[in-house]
């Protein structure tokens, strides 16, 4: 254990921070795996002590715990800074308000169809007719009880589904 101690102590300090720059930079460019950034903190913590305490003795003793403390730093501080959110976290809408947007579709193809025949007369279907909900910050949600809502109105969600919700008109 001497030995490993006496090698760490022998490394010039500056060639350690170069080299976990190094780590850390073909982490940001190049790779997505978190380890080189794990090892380039280590290396940057170990450069440090080396820096302060020339001939520490138990050097090689630090060299676990850099890891697991570089580790635990990259996972609880660094991680929520360089990765973004899923965009199904952010779906908490319950409760909050929008605007309904009605719309209806006839149904004309039947039109189509049935107007070049004399036999047959073409019959007027029930338009399909669905709404939706626009909210403040532009997120637009597929109402699922569109029959009970007006076009305009003001709507409160009240249940969410996969991203089709259920209102209920204020």
């Amino acid at each position: 254990m001497i030995e490993i101690s006496q090698f760490i102590n022998s490394i010039d300090p500056w060639w350690l921070i170069f080299g976990a720059l190094i780590l850390i930079s073909f982490e940001w460019i190049l790779f997505d795996g978190e380890i080189f950034l794990i090892l380039g903190l280590s290396a940057i913590k170990i450069a440090l002590v080396a820096f302060f305490i020339p001939d520490f003795l138990y050097s090689a003793w630090l060299v676990p715990l850099f890891l697991s403390s570089s580790f635990l730093f990259q996972r609880k501080i660094f991680r929520p800074l360089i990765s973004s959110k899923h965009p199904d976290e952010n779906l908490n809408v319950i409760g909050l308000l929008g605007t309904i947007n009605k719309s209806s579709d006839e149904n004309k193809s039947h039109d189509v169809f049935f107007d070049y025949g004399v036999s047959q007369q073409s019959k007027n279907d029930i338009s399909i007719e669905t709404a939706s909900i626009m909210l403040k910050d532009g997120r637009q949600f597929t109402v699922s009880n569109s029959s009970q809502v007006d076009h305009g109105s003001t709507a409160k969600i009240t249940n969410n589904n996969n991203g089709i919700v259920t209102v209920k008109e204020i």
